[in-house]
This record gives structure tokens, sequence and C-alpha cells, in this order.
């Protein structure tokens, strides 16, 4: 046994060493100790050498990696990229991708700043943030962002009022680049946007859930304020007309009304191109009685039918080539039976070519489905989604592929 750890087994619970005996062991304890501070030094010198080398691999690998060759206007492409990837989940300001590239190295941080497109889409959400960090991140993003139009999602409506004191006035500040924005704002700030003298020369598409109150005859007039706007998000408005919005450059019309609103819009602004609707519930003695209303230039129609199945059943759409239905709640034979009579009607009616066509939460038997799909027979793009009761499967999508009829 080695000299620095004696045989110990024979001194049993109760037996004691000789004098000796516990001399010997005693040398032994202290020379032990001595190795273990020797020890512990060179292991501690070692973990210091380890770090070091670390460092210096780490150091050269940067040096011969193939993203030193990337120009910055690749990086930045590849920036931009990963950053639009985390869209459909958005992290808190501080985490987005282009925050944290231009802390990683010069390099980085120098092909961010030569990319103003990595810094146009701007997604305020803080609740859970100090006003200070998010206010100079907000303040710093639209300076790199420059000459970029901007993509804004900025949301106040339901946190701390203080949390985003100055933030809209800022964005309000560089209204000439807005080009995409939604806006869902707390009362200061709706205070703020209607009573701003901002004008959008560049905006394209506004999603404003609080629209009919901030555009009234007494709000902000974006019929004279923003000489680009196509597209345009609605949320329980009655009396459309009475809004300050460019109605006739519509091209594009997001809207949840009741189903009496929707029809008389779609009446009115007949150049619409694109579509998308849900209703309120209503009674439905209270609008079934109407004329046809016509939509000449409707290629892109979205619907829920889920509390209005019927009100397809009041529009023609000859130029229609994408339909997509995606219901909420339409079970059950009554609701079925009206929401599949309404869109046999509606495509009787319109007789248009559609080459795509979604369905997505509905209640259709396999028999009713087809009877939908023979009025489509230059259909490309089929997307049944959600659908009770059955799937399609293979024999199905065979039988419409041999079906002259489907």
């Amino acid at each position: 046994m080695d000299a620095i750890h004696p045989h110990l087994a024979s001194y049993g619970r109760f037996a004691f060493p000789s004098d000796n005996e516990a001399a010997s062991i005693r040398r032994n304890i202290i020379a032990t100790e001595k190795l273990v501070v020797q020890f512990t030094e060179a292991v501690a010198f070692l973990s210091t050498r380890i770090r070091e080398l670390e460092v210096s691999v780490a150091h050269q690998k940067s040096i011969v990696s193939p993203a030193r060759k990337l120009p910055d206007e690749l990086l930045g492409r590849v920036f931009s990229l990963v950053d639009k990837e985390s869209d459909s989940d958005p992290p808190s300001l501080p985490a987005q991708t282009k925050n944290a590239v231009v802390q990683v190295n010069a390099k980085w941080r120098a092909a961010a700043l030569a990319t103003p497109s990595l810094w146009s889409s701007i997604l305020i959400n803080p609740a859970s943030m100090q006003r200070r960090p998010m206010f100079s991140l907000l303040s710093r993003q639209l300076e790199w962002s420059r000459p970029c139009p901007l993509t804004i999602s900025y949301t106040s409506d339901k946190s701390v009022v203080k949390t985003f004191d100055g933030c809209l006035r800022l964005l309000l500040d560089n209204s000439d680049r807005w080009h995409i924005v939604r806006l869902s704002l707390n009362k200061p700030d709706m205070q703020l946007f209607k009573t701003s003298a901002a004008c959008f020369p560049s905006l394209e598409a506004l999603d404003l859930p609080q629209l009919k109150i901030l555009c009234d005859k007494s709000g902000m007039d974006l019929a004279s304020r923003s000489p680009m706007l196509r597209c345009l998000v609605l949320e329980y408005v009655r009396d459309f007309r009475s809004l300050l919005v460019p109605w006739h450059r519509l091209a594009t019309l997001a809207m949840k009304c009741v189903p009496d609103v929707i029809l008389k819009m779609l009446g009115q602004l007949p150049q619409l191109s694109a579509v998308y609707y849900s209703t309120i519930p209503t009674v439905d003695n209270l609008w079934t009685r109407r004329s046809l209303v016509l939509c000449p230039r409707l290629e892109l129609l979205i619907l829920d039918p889920s509390d209005a199945p019927r009100l397809i059943s009041w529009l023609c759409a000859p130029l229609l080539v994408t339909l997509k239905i995606r219901g909420r709640e339409v079970h059950g034979p009554k609701n079925m039976h009206v929401a599949h009579e309404a869109l046999l009607v509606f495509l009787e009616t319109s007789r248009c070519s559609l080459t795509e066509f979604e369905l997505w939460g509905c209640d259709v038997p396999r028999q009713r489905l087809r009877e939908v799909l023979a009025y489509m027979p230059d259909l490309r793009s089929l997307s049944l989604r959600e659908i009770a009761g059955w799937t399609a499967d293979r024999a199905f999508v065979e039988a419409l592929a041999c079906d002259p009829d489907a």
C-alpha cells in the first residue's frame, strides 16, 4: 500500500494504534494534506490554462470562419431571414434577432447597421418591459431603418399606460414611412392619434380596431392623409360612410360587422378585389330580404360563415378565383344545410372559375362536398381541414379525379 495511504483495515471499531503507529499515521496525514494543496493548485492552473486555450481556439476559428468571407449585404440578408422566422411567436424587443446580432462582434454589428430593411419591421407589445429600454430601442430602430418603409405592429391597449409613454408619438414622427400598420391603442394613445396632424403618404394597409372612434368626423381624416391606402381592417362598424376613409381607393377589405353592413359595403365598393368577412350574430329577418350584391372585380374571398351561413348567397362574384371558408361553429344539420345551400346558390349565380378552394372547420358530408366541387372544374388547389365525421382519404381524392361530374 502507498505510504500516503496506510493499511487501516486492521484497526477495528474499538482498536487504537500503538504510539509508533499513531505517529506514522500523523506523518501520513501531513504529507497527504500537502499533496491535496499541490493538486488543488495544479487543477486551478490547468483550469485557467484550459480557458485560455478555449478562448484562443474560438478566436482562431472566428478568423478562419467562412462567415468572414460573406459580404455585409449577404450577412444582413441572413439576419433578415432569421428575424422573419420569429414573427409567428415574436420575442420581447431586446431578444429580437436584430437587437441580438449587434452585440456579437463588430462585423455583425456593421452588417446589421448596413441593412436598413432589417430594422424596418417594428413589433412592440411591451407589457412586461420598462419604458426606458423600450423607448431607446424603438428610437434606435427607427434611426437605423431609414429610409425603408415601415411595417408596424404596436399594441398598447391592455398594458400599463406609463410603459408606452412617448412610443406612439415617436412612431407618428416617422409617419411618412408608415407602410403596413396594425395599431391597438390605449386611451392616451387613442387621443394622441385622433388629434395628431401626421400624414401617411406611403401607408398601404391599416388594421386599427378603434377606427370607428378615431376616424369619425371629428377625428383623423385618412381620406386626405393616406393617398396610397388600399387595404383596411374594420370591426363593429355600422355607418361606414361616416368614417373619414378613402373608400373609393380600397382594393382589399377585412371586416367583422353585422351582415347588413357587410352587404352595404360590398354593394357600394365595387372596386374591391379581395375581401375577408366574419359576422356578428343578428336576427335573420333583419337582412334576408334584399337584392343580389354584385362584386364585379372580386378575385379573393375569405369568410367565416359561423354566425351568418346564408350571407354568401346574396353575393355574385363572376371573377372570383380563390374562395376560403373558415368556419368556427358551422356544425349541426340545420346550420350546415343552410351553409351548403347558400354556397351552391353563390356558385350557381356567380359562375366563377375557381382555381383554389379551402374549407376549414365545417361539418360537410362527402356527397354535399362533391356537389359543391362539381361547380369547380378548373380547381387546382383544394384544402380541407377540421371537418368532423370523415377525412379526405385517398379513396375520396381518387373518386374526385375519376368523376367527370365532380
